[in-house]
Protein backbone atom coordinates (compact mmCIF):
# COMPACT_ATOMS: atom_id res chain seq x y z
CA UNK A 1 0.00 0.00 0.00
CA UNK A 2 2.82 2.33 1.23
CA UNK A 3 4.73 1.53 -2.54
CA UNK A 4 1.38 2.28 -4.55
CA UNK A 5 0.70 5.49 -2.60
CA UNK A 6 4.77 6.73 -3.51
CA UNK A 7 4.20 5.55 -7.03
CA UNK A 8 0.86 7.74 -7.41
CA UNK A 9 3.56 10.81 -6.11
CA UNK A 10 2.03 10.87 -2.21
CA UNK A 11 3.60 10.29 1.20
CA UNK A 12 1.59 9.38 4.68
CA UNK A 13 4.32 10.78 6.89
CA UNK A 14 2.67 9.42 9.53
CA UNK A 15 2.83 5.85 9.61
CA UNK A 16 2.31 4.08 13.23
CA UNK A 17 0.09 1.75 14.54
CA UNK A 18 -2.84 3.68 14.97
CA UNK A 19 -2.90 3.92 10.74
CA UNK A 20 -2.49 0.23 10.03
CA UNK A 21 -6.04 -1.74 10.05
CA UNK A 22 -5.88 -5.18 9.62
CA UNK A 23 -8.93 -6.87 7.75
CA UNK A 24 -9.80 -10.71 8.31
CA UNK A 25 -10.96 -12.38 4.63
CA UNK A 26 -12.92 -15.08 5.79
CA UNK A 27 -13.43 -16.42 2.26
CA UNK A 28 -9.77 -16.89 1.58
CA UNK A 29 -8.65 -17.59 4.87
CA UNK A 30 -6.18 -14.36 4.55
CA UNK A 31 -5.62 -11.13 5.98
CA UNK A 32 -5.63 -7.02 3.95
CA UNK A 33 -3.52 -4.95 5.61
CA UNK A 34 -4.40 -1.07 5.06
CA UNK A 35 -3.00 2.35 6.13
CA UNK A 36 -5.16 4.90 7.10
CA UNK A 37 -4.94 8.30 8.72
CA UNK A 38 -3.96 10.35 5.75
CA UNK A 39 -4.49 13.77 7.27
CA UNK A 40 -0.34 14.35 7.44
CA UNK A 41 -0.11 13.15 4.17
CA UNK A 42 1.71 15.50 1.33
CA UNK A 43 2.43 15.28 -2.26
CA UNK A 44 5.84 14.36 -2.84
CA UNK A 45 8.22 17.21 -3.50
CA UNK A 46 5.78 19.96 -2.46
CA UNK A 47 6.46 23.22 -0.74
CA UNK A 48 6.24 21.95 2.85
CA UNK A 49 3.69 23.65 5.08
CA UNK A 50 3.94 22.50 9.05
CA UNK A 51 1.08 21.91 11.01
CA UNK A 52 1.79 23.26 14.58
CA UNK A 53 -1.22 20.97 16.06
CA UNK A 54 0.50 18.24 14.48
CA UNK A 55 -0.99 14.46 16.24
CA UNK A 56 1.81 12.28 14.39
CA UNK A 57 3.33 9.50 16.93
CA UNK A 58 6.71 11.40 17.39
CA UNK A 59 8.08 7.56 18.30
CA UNK A 60 7.62 7.15 14.33
CA UNK A 61 8.45 10.35 13.08
CA UNK A 62 11.96 10.24 10.68
CA UNK A 63 14.46 13.21 12.32
CA UNK A 64 13.85 14.91 8.62
CA UNK A 65 9.97 15.45 9.30
CA UNK A 66 10.23 18.91 7.80
CA UNK A 67 12.12 18.39 4.93
CA UNK A 68 9.50 17.66 2.01
CA UNK A 69 11.90 16.12 -0.19
CA UNK A 70 12.25 13.28 2.08
CA UNK A 71 8.77 12.72 2.63
CA UNK A 72 9.14 8.71 1.52
CA UNK A 73 12.06 8.20 3.46
CA UNK A 74 9.82 8.92 6.31
CA UNK A 75 7.26 6.88 5.33
CA UNK A 76 9.94 3.76 5.36
CA UNK A 77 11.51 5.04 8.85
CA UNK A 78 7.84 4.46 10.25
CA UNK A 79 7.79 1.53 8.55
CA UNK A 80 11.06 -0.02 10.62
CA UNK A 81 9.70 1.46 13.76
CA UNK A 82 6.86 -0.18 13.41
CA UNK A 83 8.55 -3.11 12.46
CA UNK A 84 10.97 -3.06 15.11
CA UNK A 85 8.00 -2.45 17.60
CA UNK A 86 5.97 -5.65 16.94
CA UNK A 87 9.31 -7.44 17.21
CA UNK A 88 10.30 -6.51 20.30
CA UNK A 89 6.77 -5.54 21.94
Amino acid sequence: ALKFCHEKGYAHKSIDPDHIMIVKLEKIHSVLIKIIGFGSSTRLGATNVTNQFSTQNTLFVAPENNNSKLADKQDIWGCGILFLSLLTG
